[in-house]
């Protein structure tokens, strides 16, 4: 573990005053034992406590950065903007309740030293129990939902595209990010969809996984057309660099 290339961290935090000082605390444990650089947090236009809460934990550690949006952009705005400022060798993409584990990080960076460019998550184990079981009846659904939509209009064959844990090394990152347009929940397909069309190479890894409640993800028929929306833009994105 002493060897192990610089990290940083980036979380899009939209209204988190709950969690985000308990996601800090966790990260800040670990920060040696994972090489920690820095973590971004991407404060995505809240209206709560959750810039003060960031800001006062920076006091106490130069490792925690507050980067702030004036206004929301959606999970792919925000990802993409701290993204885009992280400097460390390889850079961890979670979500602010951290309900993936980062015990599994240290898996994933050996698959990136070992030739891996992008690491993704999956809530699906080796014995095919899928941990998302945990979650509510109608969450369960809608996932399957989109995970059916995503295979019809964009196709990647990914098990769990939005698995809240996924690494990258910087060279990765760096052609990626710039060019993510999706703001919001299909950032997750469109980033791995352009990772495949610049040939990098990308592993799923399962990880540890749990169910947090308070769940900011809207559901309902004008979600869903949002999300087809997206999933065809992605298509017709890709299928541009294509041409």
């Amino acid at each position: 573990m002493k060897n192990l290339p610089t990290l940083s961290i980036v979380i899009p935090a939209y209204n988190e005053e709950k969690r985000i000082e308990k996601t800090i605390d966790t990260l800040l444990n670990e920060k040696n034992e994972l090489k920690i650089k820095e973590i971004l947090i991407v404060d995505d236009g809240s209206i709560d406590k959750t810039s003060k809460i960031v800001l006062t934990k920076s006091h106490s550690s130069n490792i925690i950065k507050l980067i702030q949006l004036e206004t929301n952009q959606g999970k792919g705005g925000a990802l993409r903007e701290g993204v885009m400022r992280a400097t460390g060798e390889y850079i961890g993409c979670f979500d602010a309740d951290l309900s993936a584990s980062i015990d599994s990080i240290p898996h994933a960076i050996t698959m990136l030293e070992n030739d891996a460019d992008v690491v993704v998550g999956t809530r699906v184990t080796p014995q095919g129990i899928d941990l998302r079981k945990t979650q509510p009846l109608r969450r369960r659904y809608a996932g399957k939902l989109f995970s059916l939509l995503q295979r019809l209009i964009v196709g990647i064959p990914y098990k769990d595209t939005q698995c809240p844990f996924k690494l990258f090394t910087k060279e990765a990152a760096t052609v990626i990010f710039p060019n993510l347009v999706i703001r919001r929940w299909s950032i997750d397909v469109e980033l791995l969809a352009l990772a495949e069309k610049n040939n990098f190479k990308i592993i799923e890894l399962p990880i540890i996984w749990q169910h947090v409640d308070d769940s900011k993800v809207a559901l309902g028929p004008k979600i869903l057309i949002n999300v087809i929306s997206e999933l065809l833009k992605i298509r017709h994105n890709i299928n541009k660099l294509q041409d």
